[in-house]
């Protein structure tokens, strides 16, 4: 360890070193490191991700807005809903009609089918139950 120290101590006589080869010395060093900084950044700018480009498809809508109140926007805002309410009414009176004409149907059935078995029960001879005995 002490030998290299002494070798380089040696070796290295800084004010015996010619101001010109001095000189060079460090404009090669300083070249160096700009080249090397050069080169880094080039490397590191080629690392970056690629960006991505947004197409506006379809095309951005720009409208002015309102300032306050708008009447004009209100009174169409207040028929559509208006008018969707109507129309809502309308399609539940058309369900509520045909349901209707359903369970008419439904109960008409029922009764043919009660009146049928009542008639078998008394061909067969089998007793029928009375509401008394359907409570209990």
């Amino acid at each position: 360890m002490n030998i290299g120290k002494i070798i380089l101590a040696q070796s290295t006589d800084l004010p015996n070193v010619p101001a010109e080869i001095l000189k060079w010395v460090f404009i090669i060093l300083i070249a160096i490191a700009l080249i090397w900084a050069v080169l880094y950044t080039a490397f590191k700018s080629g690392q970056r991700p690629v960006r991505t480009k947004l197409e506006d498809d379809p095309g951005i809508q720009v409208r002015k807005a309102p300032k306050r109140f708008n009447h004009e926007l209100a009174e169409e805002r207040h028929a559509e809903v208006t008018r969707r309410l109507d129309q809502h009414e309308k399609e539940i009176k058309e369900i509520q009609a045909s349901r209707a004409t359903a369970l008419e149907k439904i109960n008409r059935r029922f009764e043919r089918v009660l009146v049928g078995l009542a008639a078998i029960a008394a061909r067969v001879g089998a007793k029928l139950p009375r509401e008394e005995d359907e409570n209990d």
